[in-house]
């Protein structure tokens, strides 16, 4: 019977759009919070006269780049590989 109730189920939830679809209580589990604001240690944190000393050992452009802007906009390198580069030129030409 139970395997009859199952199957209704699953073809009433396959007629319906995934959107209305309802999770069970058991699998709603809550994300727990922690009570820091950041997940890094303060000593995994760089301060800006570290930054400028590694920077300054760099040897390619490239790199310096790449870390002052991560640094400068808190972003992790899946974020600032997303920014598009062009955009940023023309913004940076409107804005002179």
């Amino acid at each position: 019977m139970a395997l009859q109730q199952e199957r209704a189920k699953t073809q009433r939830n396959k007629s319906r759009p995934q959107s209305d679809w309802i999770t069970s209580s058991f699998v709603q589990i809550t994300e727990k919070r922690t009570k820091r604001k950041s997940p890094y240690l303060e000593s995994e944190l760089w301060e800006r006269d570290e930054l400028l000393i590694v920077i300054k050992y760099k040897p390619y452009k490239r790199n310096k780049a790449a870390l002052s802007l991560l640094w400068a906009l808190d972003a992790r390198n899946h974020e600032v590989t997303l920014l598009i580069v062009d955009k940023m030129m023309v913004a940076a030409v409107k804005g002179q």
